[in-house]
């Protein structure tokens, strides 16, 4: 049985299994890591590719592509049901890389308002075809007419990324949705404030119920940029508390003491509660152990 056995693809409404498969592509988006010799060392890019492969041909998946330039990565995945993109984000432990994607300049962007820029250059490096000296870059949005031509079928466009990964995911759903293109569903996790309120107007109309917003517990990233630099959140927002409970936009008064909580639970443990919150999968920590959690509660 794998993720996707239980994954509706036309589901209209927020479901814990399809967050939990969305996660797991969000997840298969980073390299993880190889041992040789007894040294611990990051996959290479090819490596990545080849595991990656394995693991969404293990889940059905029949088309599989992968997008690398300038620093930004994804993934397209498809078959007779749903086509997936996963976006690569940054690592919750690498502070630095965290800090450089919350530059906060803004520039017009698709559908209305203004987005942050450096998140739309991210996705432009791989969202367009491109000129390289490699050859000819093919990019995610010519990619994804072609395997819509070869799919026997009509599926549906799922789309997911963590917190870097999840607002070129933001932004790549609106400019679909700009162009009339359907968008079955939206995914994020750990999301970055990505544009100010004409663009998340704009986008919470056009999308409607099917952008789905995680927030784990005192993930800091979830918090920058400021609402005083003129951003904003898009999206149903879903709340994974300190118990792992799943909530639909909790009260302010709730999000105060479920936070509190977990600050206090966390003394005493190595890391910073903000950032290990961030990560998909750290520990007890992170998006996946808390949806595993709130799956087994949901089935007690």
């Amino acid at each position: 049985m794998t993720f996707f056995d239980l994954f509706d693809p036309r589901s209209l409404t927020f479901n814990i299994d399809n967050a939990m498969a969305m996660a797991r592509c969000s997840e298969a988006a980073y390299p993880g890591s190889q041992t040789y010799d007894n040294v611990k060392r990051t996959e290479t890019a090819e490596e990545w590719q080849l595991r990656v492969t394995d693991l969404l041909l293990s889940w059905g998946f029949a088309h599989i592509e992968f997008f690398d330039r300038n620093g930004s990565q994804a993934f397209l995945a498809g078959n007779k049901d749903l086509i997936v993109i996963s976006f690569r984000g940054t690592e919750a432990t690498a502070l630095e890389d965290i800090a450089a994607d919350l530059r906060v300049r803004q520039v017009g962007g698709p559908l209305a308002g203004r987005v942050h820029r450096g998140f739309l250059m991210a996705l432009l490096a791989i969202w367009d075809d491109a000129d390289t000296p490699n050859g000819r870059f093919i990019g995610i949005e010519h990619s994804l007419k072609t395997m819509k031509k070869v799919i026997d079928g009509s599926p549906a466009l799922w789309i997911t990324g963590h917190s870097l990964g999840a607002g070129l995911a933001t932004i790549a759903a609106a400019f679909l949705l700009e162009e009339g293109r359907p968008v079955q569903g939206l995914h994020t996790f750990g999301c970055p404030r990505v544009g100010d309120s004409a663009f998340v107007t704009a986008l919470d109309a056009r999308s409607g119920k099917r952008n789905y917003r995680l927030v784990n517990n005192n993930d800091v990233v979830t918090r920058v940029p400021p609402r005083s630099f003129g951003y904003d959140h898009a999206g149903e927002f879903w709340y994974l508390s300190e118990k792992a409970d799943l909530k639909c936009d909790p009260n302010s008064w709730y999000l105060f003491l479920d936070r509190s909580l977990g600050s206090l639970c966390d003394i005493g443990t190595a890391g910073v509660d903000a950032i290990k919150d961030h990560s998909m999968n750290s520990g007890v920590d992170g998006y996946i152990p808390a949806l595993i959690k709130a799956q087994e509660k949901r089935t007690d």
